[in-house]
Formats: C-alpha cells, sequence, structure tokens
C-alpha cells in the first residue's frame, strides 16, 4: 500500500509491502503485482510487496495471471501519468531532495 509514515513532526510518503508490512525503501527490490483482471478498460487491484520472500508467500503463494512490474518502473509511470513527467518532476523532486529520507 501507499501510506504516510508521521514522526517528528514530518509525514513520510512510503510504499509498505501488502505481505510483511515494512516500508520498501529500495524500488530496485521492491514490486507491483497486478490483480487477477484483465479485462480491457477495467482497473486492475495492485499489491506491493518485496522481491523474493514476501513475493513468494504472498496470498499463499498463488499464481499471478495479472503480471508484476518493478516498484522503480511503476513509480515512474505513475508520476509520468500523473502529469509530473520532465520538468514538472524535476520541480516536484527537487524539493522532496531535501528532506531527510525516512
Amino acid at each position: 500500500m501507499i501510506s504516510v509514515f508521521y514522526s517528528e513532526g514530518r509525514n513520510f510518503p512510503l510504499v509498505v509491502c501488502d505481505q510483511c508490512g515494512e516500508a520498501i525503501k529500495n524500488a530496485e527490490l521492491g514490486m507491483v503485482a497486478f490483480g487477477e483482471t484483465r479485462e480491457e478498460g477495467k482497473y486492475q487491484e495492485l499489491a506491493f510487496l518485496h522481491k523474493g520472500q514476501c513475493d513468494k508467500t504472498f496470498k499463499e503463494g498463488e499464481k499471478r495471471p495479472g503480471g508484476w512490474m518493478e516498484l522503480s518502473h511503476f513509480l515512474a509511470r505513475l508520476c509520468h501519468n500523473a502529469g509530473t513527467g520532465g520538468e514538472n518532476f524535476v520541480k516536484a523532486s527537487k524539493g522532496a531532495a531535501e528532506l531527510e529520507r525516512f
């Protein structure tokens, strides 16, 4: 899930693993699993997971017909599709880079 962790007066947006409940702190080690449906024009359910053990044990290891995408790729595409590509992304990330990492 995508969540916000509050600590010491600050909000930290995070991606949390739907299997173990821990923050995914390295997007290259995380993944997004797609839901069961592959119907044209339909939204799919997502699961945010650590690669490896969390992925293997999620929903008792059931194969997901929807597939998956590395979290780093998913987040880049999400930002682009939300209109924060190019110069807008640089502008938004400039402020975020000044924040300490959670």
